[in-house]
Formats: structure tokens, C-alpha cells, sequence
């Protein structure tokens, strides 16, 4: 049986998600923020969950470093998350589980290749300011509005049911 979570992008930007067998995630504290930044820059083409590990992270990274370094940091993590993950452009809406760049590299197609029923979906707008990743299960579709994600009505993949699931985006500061 083929498996799809189905992304509509409700946003005036771009959208990237990314789809992986759900993992354990633990809190940081400040040192190990700055450790994990630099991990993502130096492994972003590398381990790729190191690098969505940091993705979690830059909302509060943010906050935690703010200026010129930390946004080129953070900068680079968000070039090469998307470098990782499946395109949505607005007013469309994709299969986070399908193939991205590379049936070989993509951890979306592995993800579904794998056939994990619980998956960690990650979501970013293009501009990298908004981010949020949730566990859901396989064949639930999901909705990127400008404010959250919310799971879409079972069997459509425009209609809107906030009572079975939403997220909102994590806080993130702006990067200007």
C-alpha cells in the first residue's frame, strides 16, 4: 500500500517539509546550542539528522545569538535544510514522503521507503522565520497556513479541521 502525507501550502511564500522516522529529541542548554550550530554547518551535507537536530533549534539559537554570526550561521542551516526537503510552492500542495533531490539522499523518500507509520515532519517557510516540527501518522494530510499547520479534514486536502491537529509556528525572532 502506498503511504503519502499530503502538504497544502495555504502561504504567500514557498514551503519546505521535510519527512523522517520520528526520533527522540532532548532540550539544550546555551554551550550545547553553540556545539549543535556547528555541527549543522560543518555536517550539512552530511548526517542529516544532526542537521534537522539543529533545525529544532534555531528559533531558540536565535534568541541565544543574535547579530551577524548567528543569522550566517543560521542562514547556511536553512540553505541546507532545503536542500534536504520537498519544494511547496503557494497555493499547491505536495507528498512529504515523496523523493526530493535524490531517491539516494532524500530523508523524506527514505522515510516512506522505510514504511514508518510515525513520522517527524518538519515545516519552514522559505525565509526560514517560521519552523515547526510535530509527529503525525502516515496518510494524514496537513495545511501551512501563514500562522500554523492544521491537519486537514480526512480525505481532502484544502479543508481545514484545527480539532483533529494544529501547531502553531515555534517563536522566532526576525533575522533583519
Amino acid at each position: 500500500m502506498t503511504k503519502h502525507i499530503y502538504v497544502a501550502n495555504h502561504t504567500p511564500q514557498d514551503v519546505y517539509v521535510t519527512a523522517v522516522k520520528s526520533l527522540k529529541w532532548k532540550n539544550l542548554d546555551k554551550k550545547e546550542v553553540e556545539v549543535k550550530i556547528q555541527q549543522a554547518i560543518d555536517i550539512s551535507k552530511g548526517d542529516v539528522y544532526k542537521l534537522l537536530e539543529f533545525v529544532r533549534l534555531i528559533p531558540k539559537a536565535r534568541v541565544l545569538f543574535p547579530g551577524h554570526l548567528g543569522d550566517k550561521k543560521i542562514n547556511q542551516t536553512v540553505t541546507a535544510f532545503k536542500q534536504v526537503s520537498v519544494k511547496i510552492s503557494p497555493n499547491t500542495y505536495q507528498d512529504a514522503l515523496a523523493t526530493g533531490f535524490s531517491d539516494s539522499l532524500s530523508i523524506s523518500g527514505i522515510a516512506g521507503q522505510l514504511g514508518a507509520e510515525t513520522i517527524t515532519l518538519f515545516v519552514m517557510t522559505d525565509d526560514g522565520k517560521n519552523i515547526v516540527d510535530f509527529i503525525t501518522n502516515i496518510d494524514h494530510s496537513w495545511i501551512v497556513t501563514p500562522s500554523k499547520v492544521v491537519r486537514a479534514k480526512y480525505g481532502t486536502i484544502n479543508g481545514e479541521d484545527p480539532a483533529s491537529g494544529q501547531h502553531n509556528w515555534a517563536e522566532s525572532p526576525s533575522m533583519d
